[in-house]
């Protein structure tokens, strides 16, 4: 058995508009030239598709790991238990259906 923490449930995804973007830009133009590591130059050199940024965010995940970052080019959804027995006030039929299983 996995634990939902460790299943890669949410591959590592990043585009223009997340903070972690402007962060990696950011280390591409004023880093030490020396210690920028060719993934980051490779994948914001050129024309951006999201199939590159993918790749981007991937390179990125691996090269940060758990604790360095790699949750920060992770979705922010998250696996949650709403209903953890039987309450009969309460059922998934009374959430909207976004924020049901189903949805995902």
């Amino acid at each position: 058995m996995v634990a939902v923490e460790d299943a890669l449930l949410f591959p590592p995804t990043l585009t223009p508009a997340s903070p972690i973007f402007g962060y990696l830009q950011c280390i591409k133009e004023h880093g030490q030239k020396s210690l920028v590591p060719s993934w980051l130059t490779d994948g914001l050199g050129g024309k951006l598709t999201q199939k590159k940024l993918d790749k981007l965010a991937a390179s990125y995940a691996e090269a940060a790991g758990r604790m360095g970052g790699e949750f920060l080019v992770r979705t922010s959804k998250a696996a949650t238990l709403l209903i953890g027995g039987e309450f009969p006030s309460i059922s998934p039929s009374h959430f909207p259906p976004s924020l049901t299983t189903d949805s995902f």
